[in-house]
């Protein structure tokens, strides 16, 4: 479910877009009804996504069952709860053990098979993974106009929020309040009523 902090940055941002990428896409189609004009690409490796089917008719939204990240091959996936960490810190996960090897694309080369030249909105929200994502853009990364991710407290190979946002030294970094919170990271300074950590 949306926060109130992302409909605002949504509603401000989203219209605007040509390109946008949404990584670890689930059942909502938001973007499409914010922006029906955009390219839309999802990415999501569970082998069954219920997305799928209210978007597989729409010409301009482009599904792919394979996770984006910095590395390219196949991987170990907890898809009960759709994440490349076991999280035994959670005690709902502790007996869920089943895992699927699925594929995994490096982001800038899905990007350059694609003939992708930039994109405007990169949201990721891979359950703790997101830094691998971020970080698999490689020199792309600066062909990127918003890129939003979620907090996880303890990220994928231990990664701390504090570590991204070291990563994106010199570019602005805003909060968007919810549950869980996310970041919106960005060159330019924006004028929505968020907090501005640097």
């Amino acid at each position: 479910m949306l926060s109130h902090g992302e409909l605002v940055v949504w509603n401000d941002i989203i219209k605007s877009c040509k390109i946008i990428f949404d990584v670890g896409c689930r059942e909502d189609n938001d973007f499409y009804d914010i922006n029906p004009q955009a390219n839309i690409y999802l990415f999501d490796p569970n082998p069954v996504n219920k997305l799928y089917a209210k978007i597989k008719d729409k010409p301009n939204v482009f599904f792919n069952n394979v996770a984006l990240g910095n590395t390219t091959g196949d991987l170990d996936f907890y898809y009960p709860y759709g994440s490349f960490m076991h999280r035994t810190e959670e005690p709902k996960f502790k007996h869920l053990h089943k895992t699927k090897k699925v594929k995994m694309v490096r982001l800038e080369d899905f990007i350059k098979e694609h003939n992708i030249t930039s994109i405007d909105y990169l949201k990721i929200d891979c359950e703790g993974y997101d830094f691998e994502v971020i970080k698999g853009c490689g020199n792309f990364i600066n062909s990127i106009k918003y890129i939003q991710f979620e907090e996880f407290g303890n990220f994928y190979c231990n990664i701390k929020s504090k570590d991204i946002f070291n990563y994106f030294k010199g570019w602005s970094i805003y909060k968007i309040e919810g549950s869980p919170v996310n970041y919106l990271v960005t060159k330019e300074k924006l004028k929505l009523e968020l907090r501005q950590l640097q």
